[in-house]
């Protein structure tokens, strides 16, 4: 409706913002929607223009001034001039316009489906990647035994891997009364 007001009053170069309503269309990623303003625009811009023509700016090119007098005087030639000349012209343009914007639709819709797909998959990998490290850190070693009969050491670890899942693996073991096992092993 704003564009009709305001391509009643200003009859000149107005194509470029029938666009608008097209383009904003493709957001809503319809193409019945999409259609639906087209048609919308082509008649709400059939009314503009011809409305235009008794209550817009003066445009010499579709009235002729007749006599150096510019009266509004609105002939069947004037009709028929402007109906050829500029609405059938702006149409064309409009209609020209159409499968860009389906495309365009089509396109980001999905580009939007594509894109759930993989945020779909990153979870369902980091949920994989969750049970991974669960799986590594519950395979190590978290409650150390206290060696009492041993005061020369005292023995504590841990593995923080770069990423969700590391290569390393570490353990001990007392063999026997004198000696202790340490295993550390890095995986690449």
């Amino acid at each position: 409706m704003g564009m009709t007001s305001l391509s009643t009053m200003m009859t000149y170069h107005t194509i470029l913002a029938w666009i608008c309503p097209l383009l904003i269309s493709c957001h809503y990623y319809s193409k019945k929607f999409t259609a639906w303003t087209l048609a919308g625009s082509v008649v709400f811009m059939t009314m503009a223009i011809f409305a235009g023509l008794y209550v817009g700016l003066w445009d010499s090119n579709m009235m002729a001034e007749m006599d150096g007098v510019k009266e509004r005087i609105i002939t069947a030639s004037i009709l028929i001039r402007t109906f050829k000349f500029y609405y059938l012209p702006r149409v064309f343009t409009l209609i020209a316009f159409a499968p860009i914007c389906f495309t365009l639709m089509d396109r980001t819709r999905e580009l939007l489906n594509k894109q759930k797909k993989d945020n779909e998959e990153k979870e369902r990998i980091s949920a994989e990647l969750n049970v991974a490290t669960e799986i590594q850190t519950s395979m190590l070693p978290s409650i150390f035994p206290d060696f009492t009969n041993r005061v020369e050491f005292e023995i504590y670890a841990t593995m923080k891997p770069a990423k969700e899942v590391g290569g390393d693996f570490y353990d001990f073991f007392s063999i026997d009364d004198d000696h202790l096992a340490v295993v550390i092993a890095d995986v690449s």
